[in-house]
């Protein structure tokens, strides 16, 4: 299986990409250097202690986004939560289109 590539994080707490608005909190917090990850090694990284997902081929730490989601404590944002520890350690490019489609968040 080929290689897939890693985008960096920034521990600083700014934004990865344009349109970013997680909080302090949900964004990783240390940086990671860049790499190649086949999908076994992504497989390895399913859970909330330790959460990776890819999406178009870019693998993603989305650990404290996932701990510190505010479906956790917001009732009506439940289904989100479980949506993504359903997809922790695997490629959620489908899941995440769906979701996000054309960079717009859905209400």
């Amino acid at each position: 299986m080929a290689p897939i590539s890693r985008l960096p994080t920034r521990p600083s707490g700014h934004a990865v990409l344009k349109g970013d608005d997680r909080k302090i909190n949900q964004l990783p917090k240390a940086k990671v250097p860049l790499g190649y990850f086949t999908m076994e090694e992504v497989s390895k990284h399913s859970t909330l202690d330790d959460g990776w997902v890819v999406v178009d081929g870019k693998v993603f730490n989305i650990t404290n986004f996932a701990k510190f989601h505010p479906g956790w404590s917001n009732g009506a944002q439940t289904s989100t939560v479980i949506a993504i520890k359903r997809v922790l350690g695997t490629d959620c490019s489908t899941e995440f289109h769906t979701i996000h489609k054309s960079g717009k968040k859905n209400s």
